[in-house]
């Protein structure tokens, strides 16, 4: 459904390096991906909407315990970016970046009063190609939608025998009524 969202990657590999940390800092990462453990494999998450899908997970009064205790939780010091930088085409012999674009929330700025504060994406393995604009501005307003408020968190108690098949990454619909 979102192969048209990853970056063309070019990196130059002078050391070794640790696999897994690359893979999820200049792989997932700039592609607005984020590597998830689930049903014991490793999966990807994405940075978009929450899509409810077959299978989708409901909590509601059924299954929540305590429901009086939820609280939204929002904070501007956690999850909150109100910039996102991308640096990009890393130079192969002096390991500067060449390139670099940044996009400035103005909706977050002027609702919220406080300093900028970027999102820096560096990806080694990024170069300047003909779609690069079209994915720079889809991943940056992905990020900008979760984290220009700051993004929202709950935290809920649910019954055992209903968490039990709840994992990380899942799509939850929580009906409040």
């Amino acid at each position: 459904q979102f192969q048209s969202q990853f970056f063309e990657y070019d990196f130059y590999i002078k050391d070794q390096l640790n696999g897994s940390d690359f893979i999820n800092s200049q792989i997932l990462y700039p592609s607005g991906c984020y590597a998830l453990p689930r049903k014991a494999k490793t999966s990807i998450g994405l940075t978009i909407p929450p899509l409810a899908q077959n299978g989708t997970k409901k909590l509601s009064n059924l299954n929540v315990t305590k429901a009086s205790n939820i609280k939204i939780n929002r904070s501007i010091s956690k999850n909150f970016y109100n910039s996102v930088i991308y640096r990009y085409d890393q130079d192969a012999v002096e390991d500067k970046y060449t390139r670099g674009k940044i996009t400035q929330s103005a909706d977050s700025t002027n609702r919220i009063n406080i300093s900028n504060k970027p999102l820096q994406i560096d990806s080694d393995g990024i170069r300047a190609s003909a779609n690069f604009d079209y994915l720079f501005q889809t991943q940056t307003r992905r990020f900008l939608d979760r984290y220009q408020y700051g993004a929202e968190s709950l935290e809920v108690q649910v019954l055992f025998g209903d968490a039990f098949t709840i994992e990380i990454g899942d799509t939850v619909i929580l009906d409040g009524q």
